[in-house]
């Protein structure tokens, strides 16, 4: 058999195995084939969640831009990235030089708290609008988000 059919054989008998039972998460760098599974992902922070009911696409709890592949959990994916994880120095001062590694690291540290500013921006909610992406653009090396950034805080759209 070829190579990718015997990795996806694989993680399917890993989710067969453990849905329902332990969680299954995919981080947003893997985040791929869903298996036919779309209806059971949700993104939490930097993790693309299979959940074992469909998520309840109507609430208001998710944004569903599926930038990720997988509605925005609001409230966890806040949780998560305000309070629970650590980002060592890198929220603390403006961003610096980093090694292309370390960059591409912040950049996926950082693309949550851009989509919690889409999602804020969408409700209207400047004042989270502009917290999520003073976030965002120190782990990001993107340009958009530093110009979004400041248009917001000269309070142009």
């Amino acid at each position: 058999l070829p190579m990718y059919l015997d990795k996806k054989s694989e993680t399917l008998r890993i989710i067969q195995q453990n849905f329902g039972r332990r969680p299954i998460v995919w981080g947003l760098t893997a985040v791929g084939n869903d298996y036919g599974l779309g209806r059971f992902m949700v993104q939490r922070g930097l993790g693309i969640v299979l959940d074992s009911i469909p998520v309840d696409t109507t609430s208001t709890a998710y944004d569903l831009k599926r930038l990720m592949g997988g509605p925005l959990d609001i409230a966890v994916t806040d949780r998560l990235m305000m309070e629970t994880y650590r980002f060592a120095e890198l929220l603390d001062r403006p961003r610096g030089q980093l090694e292309s590694t370390a960059s591409g690291i912040a950049s996926t540290m950082g693309l949550p708290f851009t989509q919690l500013a889409y999602a804020m921006e969408e409700r209207g909610d400047t004042a989270r609008v502009l917290k999520y992406l003073e976030q965002s653009a120190k782990l990001s090396s993107n340009p958009a988000i530093k110009a979004a950034l400041g248009q917001i805080r000269k309070g142009t759209p």
